[in-house]
């Protein structure tokens, strides 16, 4: 019960990067609000998204989630994926600076 705490505190830090648009998460029988103001969507989250895969590339790991049933939008789908790429910068990941550099 504990990790499964800590996972769904890693998915609501991450997403809380997403905050330039106020929106909520249904994750686990609880409601979370991102950003500020009225929620504009929901994400419902039925499945955890592999955390690696946030990681390695946000729009893809949402993006499969969705297809597979993992998350769904209630709400505006086109608007919750504009909202989520104009701000996909701020997920760019230097997978140099992660590399071990063993010799």
């Amino acid at each position: 019960m504990h990790f499964q705490k800590l996972m769904d505190n890693f998915l609501l830090h991450y997403l809380n990067h997403f905050d330039k648009h106020c929106f909520n998460v249904k994750l686990h029988n609880e409601v979370y609000t991102i950003g500020q103001g009225e929620p504009e969507f929901t994400v419902v989250v039925h499945k955890d998204v592999p955390k690696k895969a946030l990681l390695e590339s946000t729009q893809l790991a949402l993006g499969e989630a969705y297809m597979r049933g993992d998350i769904e939008i209630e709400g505006d789908l086109f608007h919750m994926l504009c909202t989520f790429l104009e701000q996909a910068d701020r997920f760019s990941l230097d997978r140099k600076g992660l590399r071990s550099t063993s010799s």
